[in-house]
């Protein structure tokens, strides 16, 4: 049997691989502690990766700061990326993207 150390070295070589796995089970409750914009880094223009979706409820038992589903919450939408971006359109602040230009040429 190894000593503690080395075992400690040895546990240390999965942790690349299980940050992926809990990335990916954790990214979907960044509303329960994200306060602006959450769904900043959900979609991606380019496609390199899928783009992602959050979950309709807060965490089990260890978020009771917001309300229990997002379609409680009366600012969930208000917050959000595209509604900031379409905010700043308005004022001035923020041109439209390329393609979203292109789109609304059509």
């Amino acid at each position: 049997r190894k000593p503690m150390p080395d075992r400690h070295r040895q546990w240390a070589y999965c942790l690349p691989y299980y940050n992926h796995r809990m990335r990916n089970f954790v990214t979907k409750y960044k509303f329960a502690l994200i306060d602006n914009e959450p769904d900043y880094s959900d979609f991606h223009p380019v496609g390199y990766r899928p783009n992602r979706k959050q979950i309709h409820r807060r965490p089990y038992m260890w978020v009771f700061s917001i309300p229990r589903y997002t379609c409680q919450d009366p600012l969930f939408t208000s917050v959000t990326h595209a509604n900031m971006n379409r905010i700043y359109e308005e004022i001035g602040y923020q041109k439209k993207m390329y393609a979203e230009f292109q789109e609304s040429e059509d």
